[in-house]
């Protein structure tokens, strides 16, 4: 058993544009900033603001794969909608404090946050 870091994210989605667009010339973006995560696979939703909503989940974990020759990685994945496939997935090193990824419609970056402490909501929510 590992104990659950926490790490704070900031993401930004290119309005109107999806996976597979370059963004080339348009500037119109959705930042949102202080999404906590745990890295036990920990997923934070963020529903855009463009009508209708978008909805992208983000997942990460800090793995230490049991079989094969992967090595532990952090790894932060990008779904969109209610797709259980992954859209895109980044990875650092097992451990490591930092992980980000820019797909040119969506940038992400999740800092290991040393000071938050993760209280998962959900479970008081029917």
């Amino acid at each position: 058993m590992r104990r659950a870091r926490v790490f704070s994210c900031w993401t930004s989605v290119l309005r109107g544009a999806h996976h597979g667009d370059s963004g080339e010339g348009e500037d119109d973006w959705y930042f949102q900033r202080d999404i906590l995560i745990q890295d036990q696979g920990g997923n934070a939703v963020l529903m855009t603001d463009e009508t209708p909503p978008r909805k992208i989940e983000f997942k990460l974990r800090d793995v230490d794969w049991t079989y094969g020759a992967n090595r532990p990685s952090l790894t932060l994945y990008i779904h969109e909608g209610e797709n259980d496939r992954a859209t895109s997935y980044a990875w650092a090193e097992g451990g490591a404090g930092r992980i980000g990824i820019n797909l040119r419609w969506i940038q992400a970056s999740c800092t290991f946050a040393a000071d938050e402490e993760f209280v998962d909501l959900s479970i008081f929510s029917n």
